[in-house]
Protein backbone atom coordinates (compact mmCIF):
# COMPACT_ATOMS: atom_id res chain seq x y z
CA UNK A 1 0.00 0.00 0.00
CA UNK A 2 1.47 3.73 -1.35
CA UNK A 3 2.23 6.06 1.38
CA UNK A 4 -0.73 9.41 1.49
CA UNK A 5 0.60 12.26 1.69
CA UNK A 6 0.84 15.72 1.80
CA UNK A 7 3.24 17.50 -0.52
CA UNK A 8 5.25 20.71 0.76
CA UNK A 9 5.50 23.62 -1.15
CA UNK A 10 9.05 22.77 -2.57
CA UNK A 11 7.38 19.31 -4.12
CA UNK A 12 4.15 21.13 -5.34
CA UNK A 13 5.84 23.48 -7.29
CA UNK A 14 9.34 21.44 -8.57
CA UNK A 15 7.05 20.97 -11.86
CA UNK A 16 5.72 23.49 -13.89
CA UNK A 17 2.81 21.30 -14.57
CA UNK A 18 0.94 21.86 -11.63
CA UNK A 19 0.75 25.56 -12.31
CA UNK A 20 -3.14 26.14 -12.34
CA UNK A 21 -2.54 29.39 -15.09
CA UNK A 22 -5.28 27.89 -16.91
CA UNK A 23 -8.86 28.42 -15.83
CA UNK A 24 -12.05 25.52 -16.19
CA UNK A 25 -15.04 26.11 -18.16
CA UNK A 26 -17.60 28.64 -15.99
CA UNK A 27 -20.21 26.67 -14.62
CA UNK A 28 -23.39 26.70 -16.59
CA UNK A 29 -25.69 28.47 -13.61
CA UNK A 30 -28.72 30.43 -15.25
CA UNK A 31 -31.58 27.71 -16.87
CA UNK A 32 -33.08 29.52 -19.82
CA UNK A 33 -36.67 29.39 -20.53
CA UNK A 34 -38.29 28.95 -23.57
CA UNK A 35 -41.80 29.22 -25.07
CA UNK A 36 -43.66 26.13 -26.31
CA UNK A 37 -40.58 24.48 -25.54
CA UNK A 38 -39.80 20.28 -25.58
CA UNK A 39 -38.89 19.05 -22.06
CA UNK A 40 -36.04 16.45 -22.16
CA UNK A 41 -36.02 14.19 -18.96
CA UNK A 42 -33.99 11.06 -18.04
CA UNK A 43 -31.58 9.91 -15.28
CA UNK A 44 -27.73 10.10 -14.34
CA UNK A 45 -25.75 7.33 -12.57
CA UNK A 46 -22.66 5.98 -12.24
CA UNK A 47 -20.83 2.15 -12.20
CA UNK A 48 -18.34 1.34 -9.55
CA UNK A 49 -16.17 -1.01 -8.21
CA UNK A 50 -16.59 -1.86 -4.69
CA UNK A 51 -12.90 -3.47 -4.24
CA UNK A 52 -10.64 -1.45 -6.19
CA UNK A 53 -9.94 -2.95 -9.90
CA UNK A 54 -12.17 -5.85 -9.33
CA UNK A 55 -15.83 -6.31 -9.98
CA UNK A 56 -18.47 -3.83 -11.18
CA UNK A 57 -21.30 -3.36 -8.36
CA UNK A 58 -24.48 -4.58 -10.26
CA UNK A 59 -26.03 -1.51 -8.56
CA UNK A 60 -25.61 2.05 -10.18
CA UNK A 61 -25.32 4.97 -8.26
CA UNK A 62 -27.40 8.39 -9.02
CA UNK A 63 -25.61 11.18 -10.06
CA UNK A 64 -26.66 13.72 -7.82
CA UNK A 65 -26.84 17.36 -7.95
CA UNK A 66 -24.19 17.33 -11.05
CA UNK A 67 -24.42 20.48 -13.82
CA UNK A 68 -26.39 19.71 -16.56
CA UNK A 69 -25.65 21.30 -20.21
CA UNK A 70 -27.65 21.45 -23.58
CA UNK A 71 -25.81 22.17 -26.58
CA UNK A 72 -27.40 22.85 -30.16
CA UNK A 73 -25.73 21.35 -33.03
CA UNK A 74 -22.99 24.98 -33.41
CA UNK A 75 -21.65 23.57 -29.70
CA UNK A 76 -23.28 26.42 -27.81
CA UNK A 77 -25.07 25.78 -24.71
CA UNK A 78 -28.78 26.39 -24.84
CA UNK A 79 -29.85 25.30 -21.75
CA UNK A 80 -28.28 24.55 -18.11
CA UNK A 81 -29.18 22.49 -15.25
CA UNK A 82 -28.77 19.90 -12.43
CA UNK A 83 -29.37 16.48 -11.66
CA UNK A 84 -31.41 15.84 -8.43
CA UNK A 85 -30.42 13.72 -5.62
CA UNK A 86 -32.15 10.59 -7.22
CA UNK A 87 -29.90 11.12 -10.50
CA UNK A 88 -32.90 12.47 -12.60
CA UNK A 89 -33.06 15.23 -14.71
CA UNK A 90 -35.29 17.50 -16.94
CA UNK A 91 -34.96 20.86 -18.80
CA UNK A 92 -36.56 22.63 -21.28
CA UNK A 93 -34.85 23.11 -25.17
CA UNK A 94 -36.52 24.79 -28.33
CA UNK A 95 -38.95 23.24 -30.31
CA UNK A 96 -37.64 21.57 -32.53
CA UNK A 97 -34.73 19.83 -31.32
CA UNK A 98 -32.22 19.48 -33.82
CA UNK A 99 -29.31 17.48 -33.31
CA UNK A 100 -28.90 18.47 -29.52
CA UNK A 101 -26.43 17.08 -26.87
CA UNK A 102 -27.16 16.40 -23.41
CA UNK A 103 -24.36 16.30 -21.10
CA UNK A 104 -23.82 15.13 -17.67
CA UNK A 105 -20.48 16.95 -16.10
CA UNK A 106 -18.81 16.32 -13.15
CA UNK A 107 -19.20 18.87 -11.60
CA UNK A 108 -21.00 20.84 -8.90
CA UNK A 109 -21.58 23.94 -7.86
CA UNK A 110 -23.70 24.83 -4.92
CA UNK A 111 -24.01 26.48 -1.72
CA UNK A 112 -22.60 23.17 0.19
CA UNK A 113 -20.16 21.72 -2.47
CA UNK A 114 -18.18 22.91 -5.23
CA UNK A 115 -16.16 20.51 -6.69
CA UNK A 116 -14.86 20.34 -10.50
CA UNK A 117 -13.30 16.62 -11.97
CA UNK A 118 -10.75 17.76 -14.17
CA UNK A 119 -8.41 16.01 -16.35
CA UNK A 120 -5.05 17.55 -15.75
CA UNK A 121 -3.88 20.86 -14.98
CA UNK A 122 -3.06 21.56 -18.42
CA UNK A 123 -6.37 21.24 -20.35
CA UNK A 124 -8.83 21.72 -17.33
CA UNK A 125 -11.47 20.27 -19.42
CA UNK A 126 -13.99 18.02 -16.99
CA UNK A 127 -15.89 14.70 -17.42
CA UNK A 128 -19.03 13.84 -18.64
CA UNK A 129 -21.40 11.99 -19.93
CA UNK A 130 -23.93 12.44 -22.49
CA UNK A 131 -26.49 11.89 -25.62
CA UNK A 132 -27.56 13.56 -28.57
CA UNK A 133 -31.42 13.58 -29.13
CA UNK A 134 -33.60 15.10 -31.73
CA UNK A 135 -37.34 15.78 -32.18
CA UNK A 136 -40.65 17.64 -32.20
CA UNK A 137 -42.01 16.19 -28.99
CA UNK A 138 -41.13 15.42 -25.02
CA UNK A 139 -37.94 13.34 -25.14
CA UNK A 140 -37.10 10.68 -22.51
CA UNK A 141 -32.87 9.96 -22.68
CA UNK A 142 -33.71 7.05 -20.03
CA UNK A 143 -30.58 6.05 -18.01
CA UNK A 144 -26.95 7.72 -18.90
CA UNK A 145 -24.78 5.51 -17.51
CA UNK A 146 -21.29 6.65 -16.70
CA UNK A 147 -19.24 2.97 -16.71
CA UNK A 148 -16.75 1.57 -14.60
CA UNK A 149 -14.59 0.03 -17.56
CA UNK A 150 -14.10 0.84 -21.32
CA UNK A 151 -13.84 4.88 -21.00
CA UNK A 152 -13.59 4.70 -16.82
CA UNK A 153 -15.75 7.85 -16.22
CA UNK A 154 -17.51 5.81 -13.50
CA UNK A 155 -14.61 6.93 -11.52
CA UNK A 156 -14.77 10.91 -12.03
CA UNK A 157 -18.00 10.51 -10.87
CA UNK A 158 -17.20 8.12 -7.66
CA UNK A 159 -14.53 11.09 -6.86
CA UNK A 160 -17.67 13.47 -7.38
CA UNK A 161 -19.56 11.97 -5.12
CA UNK A 162 -17.01 11.03 -2.39
CA UNK A 163 -16.88 14.70 -2.39
CA UNK A 164 -20.55 15.41 -1.81
CA UNK A 165 -21.03 12.84 0.93
CA UNK A 166 -18.37 14.09 2.77
CA UNK A 167 -19.40 17.44 2.65
CA UNK A 168 -23.15 16.36 3.56
CA UNK A 169 -22.05 14.53 6.45
CA UNK A 170 -20.04 17.17 7.71
CA UNK A 171 -23.05 19.36 7.46
CA UNK A 172 -25.44 17.25 9.57
CA UNK A 173 -22.71 16.03 11.75
CA UNK A 174 -22.06 19.79 12.84
CA UNK A 175 -25.42 21.43 12.98
CA UNK A 176 -25.55 22.48 16.68
CA UNK A 177 -22.47 22.17 17.34
CA UNK A 178 -22.12 25.74 18.11
CA UNK A 179 -25.10 24.94 20.99
CA UNK A 180 -22.64 22.63 22.24
CA UNK A 181 -19.05 23.68 21.90
CA UNK A 182 -17.36 26.72 22.38
CA UNK A 183 -16.16 28.30 19.40
CA UNK A 184 -17.80 25.48 17.07
CA UNK A 185 -18.67 26.44 13.89
CA UNK A 186 -21.53 24.85 11.90
CA UNK A 187 -19.99 23.31 8.82
CA UNK A 188 -21.53 25.27 6.11
CA UNK A 189 -19.41 23.78 2.91
CA UNK A 190 -16.33 25.27 0.73
CA UNK A 191 -14.77 26.74 -1.94
CA UNK A 192 -14.56 25.33 -5.14
CA UNK A 193 -12.21 22.45 -4.98
CA UNK A 194 -10.19 21.12 -8.16
CA UNK A 195 -9.90 17.54 -8.74
CA UNK A 196 -7.49 15.92 -11.33
CA UNK A 197 -8.11 12.57 -12.28
CA UNK A 198 -7.23 10.84 -15.47
CA UNK A 199 -7.74 6.98 -16.47
CA UNK A 200 -4.57 5.44 -16.51
CA UNK A 201 -3.20 8.33 -15.66
CA UNK A 202 -0.43 8.40 -12.43
CA UNK A 203 -0.58 12.27 -11.41
CA UNK A 204 2.82 11.33 -9.47
CA UNK A 205 4.97 12.42 -12.32
CA UNK A 206 3.75 15.74 -12.04
CA UNK A 207 6.27 16.23 -9.04
CA UNK A 208 8.43 13.41 -9.61
CA UNK A 209 7.05 10.63 -7.09
CA UNK A 210 6.09 6.74 -7.59
CA UNK A 211 2.04 5.82 -8.01
CA UNK A 212 0.12 8.21 -5.51
CA UNK A 213 -3.12 10.51 -4.86
CA UNK A 214 -2.12 13.97 -2.99
CA UNK A 215 -3.38 17.27 -1.88
CA UNK A 216 -0.89 20.21 -3.19
CA UNK A 217 -1.42 22.76 -0.13
CA UNK A 218 -0.47 25.87 -2.26
CA UNK A 219 -2.77 25.73 -5.07
CA UNK A 220 -5.29 23.29 -3.04
CA UNK A 221 -5.63 20.91 -5.45
CA UNK A 222 -6.54 17.27 -5.51
CA UNK A 223 -4.63 14.62 -7.67
CA UNK A 224 -6.50 10.97 -7.41
CA UNK A 225 -4.88 8.42 -8.96
CA UNK A 226 -6.02 6.90 -12.28
CA UNK A 227 -3.43 3.83 -12.97
CA UNK A 228 0.09 3.84 -14.43
CA UNK A 229 1.07 4.31 -17.94
CA UNK A 230 -2.44 3.56 -19.40
CA UNK A 231 -3.05 0.99 -16.95
CA UNK A 232 -6.66 0.58 -14.83
CA UNK A 233 -6.70 -3.12 -14.40
CA UNK A 234 -3.30 -4.40 -12.90
CA UNK A 235 -1.59 -0.88 -11.35
CA UNK A 236 -2.40 0.48 -8.36
CA UNK A 237 -5.52 3.09 -9.20
CA UNK A 238 -7.87 5.25 -6.03
CA UNK A 239 -10.97 6.58 -8.32
CA UNK A 240 -13.07 3.83 -5.97
CA UNK A 241 -10.93 3.88 -3.41
CA UNK A 242 -12.90 5.75 -1.22
CA UNK A 243 -10.89 6.05 2.09
CA UNK A 244 -7.72 7.63 -0.28
CA UNK A 245 -10.47 10.41 -1.69
CA UNK A 246 -12.07 11.25 1.23
CA UNK A 247 -8.29 11.26 2.87
CA UNK A 248 -7.07 13.56 0.39
CA UNK A 249 -10.27 15.80 0.59
CA UNK A 250 -9.89 15.86 4.34
CA UNK A 251 -6.52 17.73 3.66
CA UNK A 252 -8.41 20.36 1.36
CA UNK A 253 -11.11 20.66 4.06
CA UNK A 254 -8.23 20.95 6.57
CA UNK A 255 -6.53 23.84 4.57
CA UNK A 256 -9.80 25.76 3.75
Amino acid sequence: EKSLQIFSNAASTSDSSTASTPQPDAFCETPTTYSGGLTVTGIAKYEYRTNGNGAINGTPNPIRLAEVVVYNSSGSIIQCGTTASSGNFSVTVPNPATDFKLQVNARISNTLTKAYILNNPTDMDHHFISATFSGTSAVNLGTLTAPADDTLEGGAFNILDQILSANLYLEAQTASCDSVFLNCSPFTGTPLVKVFWSKGVNPGTYVNQGAISYFVTTSRELYILGGSNDDVDNSDTDHFDNSSIIHEYGHFIESV
